[in-house]
């Protein structure tokens, strides 16, 4: 039904183009917005009348309340998302940089046992460790390292690494023979002599990350040459670089030098 105004009022009665759409226009000149329902241009009275405000205020609001609480799900949804790949990122970087590291202690400590004889001279081993009195210094045979433990990683010298506190490597020495053709690769761990000595240094990180490096030692090795003649000469070369002044960056490693010596 038409809505009819007072006409003291000076508005349009029925049938004028205000009354169109079956919504109408601005109700006291009878104009009708650029839409057709009087949503496009705004009333030109001076002086319009509450109902056509109400209406006009209406077409131009803002966010509400509801597409707001969206808005900030969708952004916390997004937020949450980025935190958690940039926090798996430094965590593998970390574990990256943490498994580089310990695999160069690793390396070094096994290089320095390398150079080591297979066995104590002109002696007979019964038990695996060092000798009574003995020390780091003084070990002369692979199997005086079992059982040795440090932290933080120490040089022969006894003097600590640099940039490595609260690192702690360890050494485990043990006969061990070989489980036949079947089982290729695999060996048996037993308490007597068996010509075969299996070495192996575990590495644990501040963050519990751990390195494991295994090596077999066999006791007619190169290492265990007999000497013709009594020489000095080089049988192991150690590194450690650091970059800047962050002990995090140092690394450290060694190599021991096979020696024909006559």
């Amino acid at each position: 039904m038409a809505e009819i105004f007072d006409s003291s009022r000076n508005l349009p009665s029925p049938g004028t183009p205000g009354e169109a759409s079956g919504i109408g226009g601005c109700p006291r000149t009878g104009r009708v917005g650029a839409d057709g329902i009087g949503h496009g241009d705004p009333c030109p009275h001076p002086n319009p009348p509450p109902e056509y405000r109400q209406r006009e205020h209406r077409c131009t609001r803002g966010f509400t309340l509801l597409e707001s609480t969206v808005s900030l799900v969708i952004v916390g949804v997004m937020l949450t998302a980025a935190m958690t790949v940039a926090g798996q990122a430094a965590r593998t970087r970390l574990a990256q940089q943490d498994a580089m590291r310990g695999e160069g202690l690793a390396r070094q400590l096994l290089s320095e046992i390398d150079t080591k004889l297979y066995q104590q001279p002109n002696a007979i081993t019964l038990l695996l460790g060092p000798d009574l009195l003995e020390t780091r210094t003084t070990y002369n045979d692979v199997d005086d390292f079992n059982g040795w433990s440090e932290s933080p990683p120490q040089y022969a010298s006894g003097a600590a690494i640099p940039g490595f506190t609260g690192w702690t490597r360890a050494v485990k020495v043990e006969w061990v023979t070989t489980n036949g053709l079947l089982q290729q690769g695999s060996f048996s761990v037993s308490l007597l002599e068996t010509g075969f000595k299996r070495i192996t240094i575990t590495v644990t990180s501040p963050s519990g990350k751990v390195t494991t490096m295994v090596e077999l030692r066999g006791k007619y090795g190169p290492y265990d040459k007999t000497q013709a003649a009594s020489n000095s000469y080089a049988c192991w070369i150690g590194a450690t670089l650091q970059i800047g002044s962050d002990p995090t960056t140092t690394a450290a490693n060694g190599v021991a030098l096979v020696n024909q010596v006559p």
